[in-house]
């Protein structure tokens, strides 16, 4: 049976149940139609106007000749929209309706055409099977709004609304449920000694084992029963004359499967890290000590297209206690934040830090004309067609080498979120001017409407001690910088401390209950953070310590995070499972705020 009666069929079948008067629709039995039989595109009964509009059909045929979408009347032979009575609301909100076709001769039909039925002017057409309604316009279609926490939506035909209550975790946002994510600034040490082995591999000349004195500290010794005492250090890179532990040549380098320095091994971990907890209740940035763009190094595995700044400072540091819009900071934050925390919720920087620990680097052709590599400020100059062009790095990488300034790094971790991250107050013509995820533009001013929901928080992650600002008598010395971001320092009254701390009788900020006793300094009005409507800015800070050689380096770290209101947490590379495991606890708190907090 031909496709066009078995439609014929089902229609007939689906309205039987409604009592529909459709019987003179039925297949023809008349003899003269033949299964194959067609009708004719200009096909037109005998004795009808063809100049009358309709277009004709024959029922007798295997394919009566209706277009797609109509039935052939088979009384009258006219091609109709519906065989019952029905209605439609059509894609612009009109309606139309359409009555069942009556029909007494060939070529004159009543009904079965589609009509304009407009709803009310303060109603819209809606759809229900072969019927329609017109119900009363409420809300606009399709458009959603915060109410509180939660998402007011009305449904696309502007009928009806809804509410919709966020779940932990979450709240509304321009009309939708997000995340409300924590910030997590991820500071990795790039110095120098993060290129020692994992296992100490050099000889030093120095016997060990059965009966002698332990080797020094930061060696191990080749054997218990006899040996020889071996000390860690830079990797050599293997060629015709290294057959021991060495480092292939570039830019293979350090193996991330099997990595044989505390830098490979800790970048393998941290992407790991960066992999499982990407996606929870917090987000992410990059922080590494400063370095500059250095494109005319030969090809190396030690600090790649990169030179360390000296003193580990961004350059133009200028030593003061805060930092202005336009100034230094702000040209060099490069040099230290390689991945910021993405702008808008909806945005993902996950892969752009992976590709900061993925072991490639190279070097792309810019546009920027050169003819000496000088021109190119960091770049290299190359050729392209013959002509000089500055090439730049299109793949950037984490390499190693220079001091480590943990101050200086907490220092601008400070600086970052109270000028880039907790943006209340700051002037704004529209959300996207404010930068900072969670931040909506209302009355010209940057607003987060669930910053009690929000923590800060620094992973400052070292393999050695502060080597610039040793004394806590200094401003910029780690301690002193930790406990500036997270408690405040000098106060007159509890209004000028943070995180819980109050205004102690010596006037310095403390934490009710806590042991540690710390020198008294002088900010000059700089020992707490704020945003640039004056509210507090509380960052927490933990220290990860890798593989310490000696305890001074594990005792001062500890202090750091005690100061800093965080966790220590000692790791090796001999254990890099209970390492990921620490680094992925830190980096992944829980949701701050149920539904009901909102």
């Amino acid at each position: 049976m031909h496709r066009q009666n078995l439609v014929i069929l089902g229609v007939i079948a689906a309205l039987a149940g409604h009592g529909c008067g459709v019987d003179k629709l039925a297949p023809p039995t008349d003899a003269g139609a033949q299964d194959g039989d067609t009708a004719s595109d200009l096909f037109v009964p005998d004795g009808v106007d063809a100049a009358s509009g309709y277009t004709y059909c024959d029922p007798r045929a295997a394919e009566p000749g209706c277009p797609s979408g109509t039935f052939c009347e088979t009384t009258s032979f006219i091609c109709v929209d519906c065989v019952a009575d029905i209605s439609r609301c059509n894609p612009d909100g009109s309606r139309e309706s359409c009555e069942a076709p009556h029909a007494t001769r060939v070529g004159e039909v009543s009904g079965g055409f589609y009509t304009p039925d407009p709803c009310p002017s303060d109603a819209v057409c809606v759809q229900s099977g072969i019927r329609t309604s017109c119900e009363p316009v409420i809300c606009d279609a399709g458009h959603s709004e915060c109410v509180d926490a939660s998402v007011l939506r009305c449904n696309m035909n502007g009928t009806e609304e809804t509410v919709e209550r966020c779940a932990a975790g979450r709240a509304c946002y321009e009309g939708k449920c997000e995340t409300i994510r924590h910030n997590v600034l991820l500071i990795f040490d790039t110095s120098g000694s993060m290129h020692d082995y994992i296992v100490p591999s050099i000889p030093t000349g120095i016997d060990c084992g059965a009966g002698l004195s332990p080797c020094p500290g930061g060696q191990a010794c080749s054997d218990p029963d006899g040996g020889e005492c071996l000390a860690s250090g830079t990797p050599i890179q293997c060629d015709d004359g290294n057959h021991g532990p060495c480092v292939q040549p570039w830019p293979v380098c350090d193996d991330p499967s099997d990595p044989l320095t505390l830098f490979g091994l800790s970048k393998a971990v941290y992407a790991d890290g960066v992999n499982q907890a990407i996606g929870g209740f917090a987000q992410f940035a990059l922080q590494r000590f400063p370095q500059r763009e250095s494109a005319t190094n030969g090809q190396n595995c030690w600090l790649g297209w990169y030179a360390p700044i000296e003193g580990g400072k961004i350059a133009g540091d200028d030593g003061a206690s805060a930092t202005a819009p336009g100034g230094w900071f702000d040209a060099g934050m490069s040099q230290a934040f390689v991945v910021p925390f993405p702008p808008r919720n909806s945005l993902d920087n996950s892969q752009k830090i992976l590709s900061w620990l993925d072991n490639v680097e190279s070097l792309s052709a810019t546009d920027a004309p050169c003819t000496t590599s000088a021109d190119c400020a960091g770049g290299r100059c190359g050729t392209v067609n013959g002509e000089g062009r500055c090439f730049r790095h299109s793949n950037d990488e984490l390499r190693a080498g220079g001091e480590t300034p943990l101050g200086k790094s907490l220092f601008y971790a400070g600086e970052y979120f109270r000028r880039f991250v907790r943006v209340d107050g700051k002037p704004c013509a529209r959300s996207a001017d404010c930068g900072s995820v969670g931040y909506l533009c209302k009355d010209d001013v940057c607003v987060d409407p669930y910053r009690k929901c929000r923590d800060d928080f620094i992973i400052l992650f070292t393999d050695g001690e502060e080597s610039q600002f040793k004394t806590e008598a200094d401003f910029f010395n780690p301690t002193v910088q930790a406990r500036r971001l997270a408690f405040g320092l000098d106060c007159t009254a509890d209004e000028d401390c943070r995180g819980g701390a109050v205004c102690g009788v010596d006037g310095m900020c403390s934490v009710p209950g806590a042991d540690m006793v710390y020198a008294a300094i002088n900010s000059g009005g700089y020992g707490a953070l704020a945003s640039p409507d004056g509210q507090p800015i509380s960052i927490r800070t933990t220290v990860i310590t890798l593989q310490a050689d000696h305890s001074a380096a594990i005792s001062s770290n500890r202090r750091i995070a005690e100061a800093g209101g965080g966790a220590h947490i000692d790791v090796t590379a001999t254990d890099p499972d209970a390492f990921k495991a620490a680094l992925i606890h830190a980096m992944s708190p829980n949701y701050k705020c149920e539904p009901e907090d909102l």
